[in-house]
């Protein structure tokens, strides 16, 4: 894994770096069962993503002719 998280942005790195004592303690307590431990094991864990910023939206006026009275 370290191979891995060498390739990662700092942002990814950031985020494992939350997710690993998790997964780590979630992996102890399971082998702190001893033998009443289950033969397989799974966690999912979702992350979301938002971003603000901002949006400028622009548009070409066209001439209007011009009315004479």
């Amino acid at each position: 894994m370290a191979a891995c998280a060498m390739a990662l942005s700092s942002s990814e790195s950031s985020m494992l770096e939350a997710i690993n004592p998790f997964c780590i303690s979630l992996v102890n307590n399971l082998n702190s069962l001893g033998s009443s431990k289950p033969k397989s094991a799974s966690a999912e864990l979702g992350l979301s993503f938002s971003r603000e910023g901002n949006i400028f939206l622009l548009r070409q006026l066209e001439k209007q002719p011009s009315k004479s009275l």
